[in-house]
C-alpha cells in the first residue's frame, strides 16, 4: 500500500502536523478511517484518511485484519 499526502494540507489545523504535502508514505497500518504512518519526525502517528491520496491500495496477504465491535476495520502486519 502506498499513500501520498495531499498538496492542499494548509489550513487543516494540526491534523497534518508531521506530514509533507506531496510526499509518499507507506502506512504501518489501518485503523478505521485513519492510517498509521511514520511521520516526518520518524514517529508512528495516526492520520485521517482524507489527508492522503491512495496510490496503491493493495496490502500484503500476511497482514492481519480484524473488525471491532463498532465495525471499525483494523489492518496491520503480523
Amino acid at each position: 500500500m502506498l499513500l501520498r499526502a495531499k498538496n492542499n494540507l494548509e489550513g487543516i489545523d494540526d491534523v497534518c502536523y508531521g506530514l509533507t504535502p506531496g510526499k509518499k508514505y507507506a502506512p504501518l497500518g489501518i485503523e478505521g478511517a485513519s492510517y498509521r504512518v511514520l511521520s516526518d519526525f520518524r514517529e508512528p502517528a495516526l492520520y485521517r484518511s482524507e489527508l492522503f491520496e491512495v496510490l496503491d491500495s493493495s496490502y500484503q496477504e500476511v497482514w492481519q485484519t480484524r473488525v471491532d465491535a463498532s465495525g471499525r476495520l483494523f489492518v496491520y502486519p503480523p
